[in-house]
């Protein structure tokens, strides 16, 4: 019951974001900010691999901090917080609905390691995984 609330509350909250993310597109879509929806479409398909803001301004032919800008301008936060937040929701969606355990959690969703996720997952959501685990269980 608990799950089922959680995960419509993620799904509202998820759909929200992107209904702002197509208000925004709509509104801000300029000669300038061009590259950035094609950049953007390529995080929220590979946030999982190794990612870069490096490694996306390269596939793209354009700068990193051009790239950086242009995250910055359109979404309200860094590359890096963006892709973290990504991340981490994704994270939090595997907690709730797969026994995968928090190891292979961290490594499913690009995290590097198990230190980094669980500090980042802790400033997005407020809890460790364990515990965020076991508060949805």
């Amino acid at each position: 019951m608990i799950r089922n609330k959680l995960s419509e509350a993620l799904i509202t909250l998820l759909r929200a974001i992107d209904s702002k993310d197509a208000a925004a597109s709509t509104a801000n879509r300029n000669d300038s900010s061009q590259p950035f929806w094609p950049a953007l479409h390529y995080v929220h398909v590979h946030y999982a691999d190794k990612l870069t803001l490096e490694s996306v301004a390269a596939h793209f032919h354009i700068s990193a901090p051009y790239i950086s800008r242009l995250f910055r301008e359109n979404t309200g936060q860094s590359f890096l917080e963006y892709v973290h937040q990504l991340r981490i929701n994704s994270a939090a969606m595997m907690l709730i609905n797969t026994d995968k355990s928090v190891t292979d959690i961290t490594f499913d969703t690009g995290f590097e390691s198990i230190r980094t996720f669980s500090r980042v997952f802790r400033e997005i959501i407020g809890q460790s995984p364990r515990e965020y685990r076991k508060a949805y269980q």
